[in-house]
């Protein structure tokens, strides 16, 4: 009878002790292992990591596959620790986990990327922005940014003698991202003999390259975009750009500082017969 009661109260310490440490995640990340999720961003499905120790490295799944977007979008990069910019990618070689955390699948291209027309990617949103892609309000989807590689000579806005000098152009006052191209072909719709009388967005408008003819003159937003992602991009002098935006006053177009002492202290407007740099960029 006593070897009984022994071998049952062995029995109760042992369920205590399983109770105690029983190898599970809780939601808070508080318990003694962790789960890595996995967001495929309209994947196919990847099943969670669970029970990860403190410390512990994760083999990496097999790679999720994806039809939406078509070609542009269907080419797996790889998981990031950030959703939306992807420039914090989970290194499975030499990353540890801490906690409980949720990756995410980048389709298509990353900042600093070639993009089809040759020029880097500086700007990327997955679930794609509106693109104004006439002189009215109609607009499309389109999911990245792309700088062409290089400069033009510092050219003017509008010369003095332009029709568009003095002119308040009120259709090219776009500043977000989006309106870039409605700007330039605002502008070169106000004018005869554009490469005269609205030299930077002509030399947008006419670029080709890598087989790609749809660039144009950024807007004030996407001409500081492109400063801040900067170290992607080849090329940049340190000098004053000009974008597609018109100012509140009829002889002014914004204009930014791309020089990394310029962040966030130089741009705002100068009079349109001042010459500089232009770069021209494309949407996708």
């Amino acid at each position: 009878m006593k070897n009984i009661i022994f071998l049952f109260l062995i029995l109760i310490l042992v369920m205590a002790l399983v109770g105690c440490s029983n190898g599970s995640t809780n939601s808070d990340g508080s318990g003694d292992t962790y789960t890595v999720f996995f967001n495929s961003n309209g994947g196919s499905a990847v099943s969670a990591i669970t029970h990860v120790n403190l410390g512990e490295k994760i083999n990496k799944p097999a790679d999720p596959t994806t039809t939406a977007g078509g070609a542009t979008l269907n080419r797996f990069r790889g998981w990031y620790k950030d959703n939306g910019v992807f420039d914090n990618e989970w290194d499975f070689e030499t990353d540890t986990v801490t906690g409980n955390i949720t990756l995410y699948a980048d389709w298509g291209y990353g900042l600093g990327d070639i993009g089809p027309g040759g020029g880097r990617i500086f700007y990327c949103n997955l679930s794609g922005f509106d693109f104004y892609v006439d002189t009215g309000n109609t607009t499309e989807k389109r999911y990245y940014l792309e700088v062409a590689p290089n400069n033009f000579a510092p050219l003017a806005w509008a010369p003095i003698a332009s029709p568009i000098y003095a002119s308040s152009i009120e259709d090219a006052r776009g500043i977000t991202i989006g309106t870039g191209l409605k700007n330039t072909l605002v502008i070169l719709a106000a004018v005869t003999n554009p490469a005269v009388n609205a030299p930077a967005a002509n030399a947008c408008n006419t670029y080709s390259n890598n087989g790609k003819n749809d660039w144009f003159l950024p807007s004030y937003i996407e001409l500081g975009t492109l400063r801040s992602n900067r170290s992607y991009i080849e090329n940049i002098e340190a000098d004053f750009y000009w974008s597609s935006t018109q100012y509140g006053l009829n002889n002014q177009a914004n204009n930014l500082n791309l020089s990394d002492s310029g962040l966030g202290t130089s741009g705002g407007s100068n009079v349109k017969d001042k010459l500089y740099f232009v770069r021209a960029i494309r949407a996708f």
